[in-house]
């Protein structure tokens, strides 16, 4: 935790090199603060991302097998993607 809190102690993080040299993580990486999502989500050790919808007048299980087919019909997913 010490650590990760400090852009100067991330840069001195220790590496070791394929041929087992030792260097600092800032020689080889540009580390800095900088703006960026809030939060990264992941689940089974994946990111992932998250769209809420707001079903009216409409009931669940309907709304949820339109949506499915709709998404299998028009999302075409690049490699290593998936929808649940």
């Amino acid at each position: 935790r010490e650590v990760r809190d400090s852009v100067e102690k991330l840069r001195q993080l220790p590496v070791l090199t394929e041929r087992g040299a030792q260097i600092q993580l800032g020689d080889v990486a540009e580390i800095r603060i900088d703006d960026g999502p809030p939060m990264l989500k992941s689940e089974n050790a994946r990111l992932s991302g998250w769209v809420y919808v707001d079903i009216r007048d409409r009931d669940l299980s309907s709304a949820v097998h339109e949506m499915q087919e709709v998404v299998a019909r028009e999302v075409k997913l690049p490699a290593a993607y998936s929808i649940t």
